[in-house]
């Protein structure tokens, strides 16, 4: 499943609405939930002018899902402690004052004194995640694994099927955005250099493919923790 999350955009899924008959983006917003579509035209503009959102995030799910993706990133690699980001004030630090990563660039150049400013940020977060994916490739973890749940009786169904492949169609455009194989979902070799991460490519390219992910591995039973009280 994809989903982003940074500040008060805890989850964004490409989900269908109860309400609607395809699939639509759906946000969920510091415990309430939104559904974008036909019914609600009004829900980016007024959460982009109320200042719930940056004015980057759009109504296109991949580009506002890639901006939540580096914020929350960013948010980690500062020790920041997601379960106080419940507003993109708290999320991306000076975020009402400056564009939309340069107010965190401007606090990390105080607190360091090195050079930091907005592109070198998304990089950064673009970088770490690209990492984090490759980890997970080599796991075995391929586009099969991003796979859209759909309850037991929609599955076949033509709505279902409907709601299947454009979710396919969105998770295409998500790894072409990402620099990943379209196919596999594998960052590719071009992606990773352009991001510094020149010895990741030469890494999956020496021991790939990777063994399909099939779970966790299993311990012996007797090596499971087990005795003990139960309060």
């Amino acid at each position: 499943m994809l989903r982003g999350s940074a500040g008060v955009l805890t989850q964004l899924d490409f989900l269908p609405s109860p309400t609607q008959p395809r699939p639509e983006v759906r946000i969920t917003l510091g415990g309430r939930s939104w559904a974008y579509g036909e019914n609600d035209p009004e829900v980016f503009p007024v959460l982009i002018e109320t200042g719930m959102l940056p004015p980057q995030m759009s109504q296109d799910a991949v580009k506002g899902l890639t901006i939540s993706e580096r914020a929350t990133t960013l948010t980690d690699a500062i020790g920041r402690c997601k379960g106080a980001v419940n507003s993109w004030v708290c999320a991306v630090p000076l975020v009402w004052r400056y564009p939309l990563l340069d107010g965190l660039a401007k606090l990390l150049m105080a607190a360091t004194g090195l050079e930091f400013d907005e592109a070198g940020l998304e990089k950064t977060a673009d970088r770490i995640y690209a990492l984090e994916r490759a980890f997970n490739v080599r796991q075995g973890i391929t586009r099969k694994h991003d796979r859209f749940p759909q309850k037991p009786e929609e599955k076949d169904t033509p709505q279902g099927e409907a709601e299947a492949r454009k979710f396919a169609e969105l998770l295409t455009e998500y790894y072409r955005v990402h620099g990943y194989d379209l196919k596999t979902g594998i960052p590719t070799r071009e992606r990773l250099e352009d991001l510094g991460l020149k010895f990741v490519a030469d890494e999956l390219e020496a021991h790939g493919p990777y063994r399909e992910w099939d779970g966790p591995p299993l311990w012996p039973l007797e090596k499971y923790p087990h005795g003990g009280r139960r309060a």
